[in-house]
């Protein structure tokens, strides 16, 4: 990479390490742009840092590019100039690119099994962030995964074990979006700190070596104390997704209690879920949550009455 580039530099000191060294190399018209740049640069690398284990670098870059580019390499993003001058590139895609200097090129990706490093760093930083911002935030993101799942052909939905890079949108919906909902739904099936006691280890174990999704697998059994060979195999080995449907409902009750009848039932061979269900009486919402295991599942479900 050569340019007419101007560069900025700021050092990050570290406890116990080498300073860290924070550069841009920004066209002049950018120059403006680099305090900032460094900045945050700065607080994605003490985050990830806290979160995963130390920067396995000595330095990090935040390079120009010509083209409209966002690539992220070992020490490095090379980010369009066009790209750098959008406003929300230092909140959203500049802390993806600096994650992956532990996903991706930290770990590397063992690619005969998949490609996890996608949907783990869209997870930990572009999810991450959203959380952050609010509940209603968090879930429009989920709902955006899941909009643009369905809307891949069946012909098209590989399984996570078969992605291997985005070359179209299709792909980006399962390695990226898809991906990202699984390790979703396993910190919600683990519980928040296995779940980042599970990331910690696998860091530990796989730093500079390629890793598989069953390394990963390793890691969050061992971090939680459970057998996850199920979640694994439906939701990494197996394309597609479940298709659920209430095939009756009905409610019957007493003076004092009203119990609702559900019979679901889901596409074969059948999935492990966990389905919430929202039941509306009068004023009031309540969700429930179902255990699904077969593909015909009958849940019987005490309502708590509207008050007169």
């Amino acid at each position: 990479m050569a340019g007419p580039y101007v560069v900025s530099e700021k050092l990050l000191r570290r406890p116990g390490a080498a300073p860290l060294r924070l550069r841009t190399y920004f066209y002049r018209e950018l120059e403006p742009l680099a305090a900032g740049y460094l900045a945050d640069s700065k607080r994605y690398i003490e985050r990830y840092s806290r979160m995963i284990g130390r920067y396995p670098f000595a330095s990090f870059s935040v390079v120009a590019s010509p083209l409209p580019t966002g690539f992220g390499m070992p020490t490095l993003t090379y980010l369009g100039a066009t790209v750098l001058r959008l406003p929300f590139i230092r909140a959203t895609s500049l802390g993806h690119e600096v994650l992956h200097n532990w996903w991706g090129n930290g770990v590397y990706v063992d690619y005969s099994s998949g490609n996890w490093s996608e949907g783990l760093t869209t997870f930990m930083a572009d999810y991450a962030y959203k959380e952050e911002a609010s509940p209603e935030a968090a879930r429009e993101t989920r709902l955006a995964w899941l909009r643009d799942y369905a809307a891949v052909p069946a012909s098209e939905q590989l399984s996570l074990a078969q992605f291997r890079s985005r070359a179209h949108g299709s792909a980006a919906a399962v390695g990226y979006g898809k991906s990202a909902m699984v390790f979703f739904m396993l910190r919600d099936v683990i519980g928040r700190k296995a779940f980042a006691d599970g990331i910690r280890e696998f860091w530990r174990t796989n730093r500079f070596r390629a890793a598989s999704w069953g390394d990963l697998r390793a890691a969050f059994e061992h971090a939680s104390g459970r057998d996850l060979s199920w979640f694994f195999a439906q939701w990494v080995e197996r394309a597609g997704a479940p298709k659920l449907r209430i095939a009756s409902a009905r409610i019957a009750g007493t003076r004092d209690e009203t119990r609702l009848k559900l019979e679901i039932t889901q596409s074969t061979p059948p999935y492990r879920l966990r389905v919430p269900v929202q039941i509306v009486t009068g004023s009031s919402a309540q969700t429930r949550w179902i255990e699904i295991t077969r593909t015909r599942q009958i849940a019987l479900l005490r309502l708590v009455r509207d008050p007169d």
